[in-house]
């Protein structure tokens, strides 16, 4: 039984002109939500408000976990995506007169992680460096000294930890949203 001829060309033709249609606004809504999803992490005030260089104030440091940790360091930088976090070291297994520049890079490896905002009411970052004592979430407090103790100060708290860093004012833009 002959049914005539077929058009098997502009048939096929169609449905891959339609397939890479549908991959075209497919890829442009992805790209659509990853530019929102950014603008909206950048325009924090949390994120914009972390952002810089701070000491750790070492009265303020209070740290309950299970293996000891004794701060080695007090400097801590946050910049978009990235954390470089103060040396920390068991003071069982370090002898203070012999630090060698092997211990210094091992400890320099191990305190550069990631960070970002989980929540902006109430204000809280999750901090991630395996191999550094201060990895994990925290709640954040943002707030400005006072005659007797002038600066910036962020407040970091979670159950195990405290911790009351001092920003470091290098321009007027490290101000602008405090």
């Amino acid at each position: 039984m002959y049914l005539g001829p077929t058009k098997i060309g502009p048939t096929n033709e169609k449905s891959g002109r339609t397939l890479i249609l549908i991959a075209v606004i497919a890829l442009v809504i992805f790209a659509a939500i990853s530019f929102i999803h950014q603008y909206k992490k950048e325009n924090s005030p949390v994120y914009r408000k972390l952002q810089g260089y701070y000491e750790i104030v070492p009265e303020s440091l209070f740290i309950s976990r299970e293996k000891s940790a004794m701060l080695f360091t007090i400097n801590l930088k946050i910049n978009k995506d990235d954390i470089w976090l103060p040396a920390f070291e068991d003071p069982s297994s370090r002898n203070i007169d012999h630090i060698d520049n092997e211990q210094i890079n091992k400890w320099s490896d191990n305190n550069i992680g990631t960070w970002h905002v989980i929540s902006k009411n109430p204000d809280s970052i999750s901090i991630k460096a395996d191999k550094n004592t201060l990895d994990g979430r925290y709640a954040v407090s943002f707030m400005k000294g006072n005659t007797s103790n002038p600066g910036y100060f962020v407040l970091l708290d979670n159950d195990s930890t405290h911790l009351c860093l001092k920003k470091e004012v290098v321009n007027d833009r490290d101000l602008q949203y405090w």
